[in-house]
């Protein structure tokens, strides 16, 4: 197992390198990865829940309607252990394996497309 792990971390990191980290989400989208569905789901619960508890409120009482920097972080932190409150079994280890700033970028990646689902009508 350990050596399988180590493998799919050189290919990801590679495939890190060319694509970005878009790039490798949009990949194990289309192959329909099982784990990746379940990391996924768990961060977007993550981030929904941040949105229910205390980002709509802040954005509303912010004069621009934008979050500052430490907001940012402390949404960041919460989403991250409701992520891992809502993972399970495997995707709770990827999730938990998964490097900081790694992490930080993939739930950025995803608040971006949230905010895009959220424009379009």
């Amino acid at each position: 197992m350990t050596q399988f792990v180590i493998g799919l971390v050189a290919v990801v990191g590679a495939f890190l390198l060319k694509e970005g980290l878009s790039g490798l989400l949009a990949l194990l989208e289309r192959r329909g990865w099982k784990l990746q569905a379940e990391i996924t789901d768990a961060l977007r619960i993550g981030i929904q829940g941040v949105w229910d508890e205390t980002v709509r409120e802040l954005k509303k009482a912010a004069a621009d309607g934008k979050l500052t920097t430490e907001e940012k972080k402390a949404a960041r932190d919460r989403a991250k252990t409701l992520a891992l409150e809502a993972a399970k079994g495997p995707a709770l280890k990827a999730l938990k394996a998964l490097a900081p700033k790694a992490l930080d970028a993939i739930i950025s990646l995803l608040v971006q497309r949230r905010k895009k689902e959220v424009e379009t009508p």
